[in-house]
C-alpha cells in the first residue's frame, strides 16, 4: 500500500510475541538505538571500540529485562523467539558494515579534526591519554676548557705556554701584553698559570670563533691568568679584534680580628705557634720589641704575651693572608709592655706607641736578626780559631744559614763586599755618627750595594759562615764616632712622642681598640687544643 512503511525484520519478530511483545520489543528498540548512536559516532572518527561498547551495553540491558516479574509468564514464548533474535539482529547489522567502511575512508580523507571531547562527554566516558616518553634534556656541550700549568725550575714562560698547546706566535703576543703589567722574569718556579682554550664554536663570537657548526673547528687559545698575590690576578685575554690585553683583577678580602695570649715555656716563637698565631704575625711581634728587648737574655720561662691582630679572608671564608698587629703586650717578670698600632695623620706613617703615645722605635735595633741565639757577647774572649784572648768588638747571633738579616736603622750602605776575615760584609752609615756592620754573610739581598739607601728593618743579607767562621752566625757591630760599642747596652735616641691633637686622636683610637679586644675571647693553648680534637 502506498504510504505504508513495511515493517522491518526486528518489528516483525517482536510482533510475533503477542502481548508480551512490547516488553521484548523494548529490548530490541534499545539495542537498535544504541547501535545507531555508535554508528553515528564512528562517522565522526571514533574507533570501532565505541560500537562494541554500545553493543555490550545492549546485552547488559537484556539481562536486566529478563529479570522482570513477567518473565515467568512469557518464558515459553521467549524461548520460541530466541532462535529468531540473532538472525534478525545479524541481518540488521549486515547493513551497517558498508556504512562503517565508508566512514573509515571519509575519516582518512578529511583534514578536519573531529571534536572528540564533545563525543566523549555525550557518552559519559573518560579519555585514555597516551604520553610518549620525552628524551632527556642534556646541558649544552662546553665551548671552553681551562687547564692549570705549573712553572718548574729552569722553565721559561714561553716554553711553559708552548708546552700547554699555545702556538709560539700567540704565546709571544700574550707575553708581550703581560709585560706591561708584570715582568715575566719575576715569575718563579711553583707558580701556576690558568690557560683557557675555546674547544667548540660559540655562536655570535667575532672572527674565527663565529664559524658555522658544519665547518671543522680548530681549538684556539683565549686567555691566561697568573695569581700575583692572594688578592690579585693578572689576566691576559684576546679581545674582539684578536689582540691580547692585560688586566689586573682584584679579589675583595674581608677582615676579622683575632686575639691570642700564652705563657712562654721555651721561646716566644714556639709559644706563639702553639696557639695558632701565623708566622708573619710572630715575626712582626718580635720586631715590635726588638728595640727594647734582648730575646736571648731578657725573656724567661713563665713570661707571657698577648697579641690582637687581623686576618684576611677570601669570599669563601678561607684565611689567605695575615693582616696587621693592632695591639701587643709582652709581660716580662710581671711587668706589662703594651704597644698600640697608630697612623699619624700629619705624615701618614704607621708605628707602634705605648699608652702614653711614645713610639716603640728606637734609633737602632738591638737584634737585627729574627729568632737567633746570642752565641757570643761583646768584650774580651778567647778567639775560637786563633786561640788568643782578644777583644770581641761585636755580638754574635747563631742562626740557620739563610736567615734574613735586617738593617738596624735608616742609613746608606758604605760597603757590601768581602772584607778579610769577616767574609761577606755590609757596613751602613747612620745619622749622629753611628755605623753598623754585619759579617760572615751567606749573601746579599737584591739591590744592596755601596751607595744604596736602606730603611730600618729592611732585609739586607742572609746569615752564613763566610770568612773566619766556625759555623753559621751573624757578627753584628755598632760604632759610635769610630769606636766600637756594646750593641746590647747602647743608649740611642728614641722615636716620636705624640703631642696635642694627634695625641688625643691616638687616645681615642686606643680606647676603641680596647673595647674591640674585650669583646673577643683570646685563643690560648688550652682552647686551641680543644678545637683541634
Amino acid at each position: 500500500m502506498v504510504g505504508v512503511k513495511e515493517p522491518n525484520t526486528l518489528q516483525k519478530s517482536t510482533g510475533a510475541l503477542g502481548s508480551e511483545g512490547p516488553q521484548v520489543g523494548n529490548f530490541f528498540h534499545t539495542a537498535r538505538t544504541r547501535v545507531s548512536t555508535f554508528v553515528d559516532a564512528h562517522r565522526t572518527g571514533l574507533s570501532l571500540s565505541f560500537f562494541c561498547a554500545g553493543l555490550m551495553g545492549a546485552v547488559s540491558f537484556s539481562a536486566l529485562a529478563l529479570q522482570a516479574p513477567q518473565l515467568s509468564e512469557i518464558d515459553v514464548q521467549y524461548s520460541q523467539t530466541a532462535d529468531a533474535l540473532p538472525a534478525a539482529l545479524l541481518a540488521e547489522l549486515d547493513g551497517i558494515d558498508p556504512v562503517i567502511e565508508e566512514t573509515n575512508v571519509a575519516v582518512l580523507q578529511t583534514t578536519d579534526t573531529p571534536d572528540i571531547e564533545s563525543l566523549i562527554e555525550q557518552q559519559d566516558l573518560e579519555p585514555v591519554l597516551e604520553v610518549e616518553p620525552s628524551e632527556p634534556i642534556l646541558p649544552p656541550a662546553p665551548t671552553r676548557n681551562t687547564e692549570s700549568v705549573e712553572v718548574k725550575s729552569g722553565d721559561t714562560l714561553m716554553n711553559v705556554l708552548v708546552d700547554a698547546g699555545i702556538s709560539r706566535q700567540d704565546a709571544y703576543y700574550a707575553i708581550e701584553a703581560m709585560s706591561e703589567k708584570l715582568d715575566p722574569r719575576k715569575i718563579r718556579a711553583g707558580q701556576k698559570i690558568d690557560v683557557t682554550f675555546q674547544i667548540a664554536p660559540e655562536p655570535g663570537m667575532p672572527g674565527e670563533f663565529a664559524a658555522e657548526l658544519s665547518e671543522p673547528f680548530e681549538p684556539a687559545f683565549l686567555s691566561m691568568a697568573i695569581k700575583t698575590d692572594v688578592d690579585r690576578t693578572l689576566e691576559i685575554a684576546r679581545g674582539a679584534d684578536g689582540e691580547f690585553a692585560a688586566e689586573e683583577v682584584l679579589t675583595e678580602l674581608s677582615e676579622r680580628f683575632m686575639r691570642a695570649k700564652a705563657k712562654i715555656d721555651s721561646s716566644l716563637f714556639v709559644a706563639a705557634q702553639e696557639v695558632g698565631i701565623p708566622s708573619q704575625i710572630i715575626v712582626e711581634l718580635i720586631r715590635m720589641y726588638s728595640y727594647d728587648v734582648d730575646f736571648q737574655r731578657e725573656i724567661r720561662q713563665g713570661d707571657e704575651f698577648e697579641v690582637f691582630y687581623t686576618e684576611l679572608m677570601d669570599p669563601n671564608g678561607e684565611t689567605v693572608k695575615a693582616g696587621n698587629i693592632h695591639f701587643g703586650n709582652l709581660i716580662l717578670r710581671g711587668k706589662d709592655n703594651p704597644y698600640y698600632r697608630f697612623e699619624t695623620p700629619d705624615d701618614g706613617q704607621t708605628d707602634y706607641y705605648n699608652p702614653q703615645g711614645q713610639s716603640a722605635k728606637k734609633f737602632l735595633m738591638k737584634t737585627p736578626v729574627d729568632g737567633a741565639r746570642l752565641s757570643s757577647g761583646f768584650g774580651f774572649r778567647k778567639h775560637p780559631i786563633s786561640g788568643y784572648r782578644k777583644k770581641h768588638k761585636g755580638t754574635d747571633f747563631a742562626a740557620p744559614r739563610g736567615t734574613p738579616v735586617m738593617a738596624a736603622g735608616n742609613g746608606t750602605v758604605e760597603r757590601a763586599s768581602r772584607f778579610g776575615g769577616f767574609g761577606k760584609y755590609i757596613r751602613i752609615r747612620h745619622a749622629n755618627g753611628y755605623k753598623t756592620a754585619y759579617a760572615h754573610l751567606n749573601g746579599y739581598a737584591k739591590g744592596i750595594r755601596a751607595g744604596a739607601r736602606v730603611k730600618q728593618g729592611q732585609i739586607i743579607g742572609y746569615v752564613g759562615s763566610t770568612g773566619n767562621s766556625t759555623g753559621p752566625h751573624l757578627h753584628y757591630e755598632v760604632h759610635q764616632n769610630g769606636v766600637a760599642v756594646n750593641p746590647m747596652k747602647i743608649r740611642v735616641p728614641t722615636g716620636r712622642k705624640l703631642k696635642g691633637e694627634i695625641l688625643q686622636a691616638f687616645l681615642t683610637d686606643r680606647a676603641d681598640l680596647d673595647l674591640k679586644m674585650a669583646a673577643i675571647t683570646p685563643m690560648t693553648k688550652i682552647n686551641t687544643a680543644q678545637l683541634e680534637q
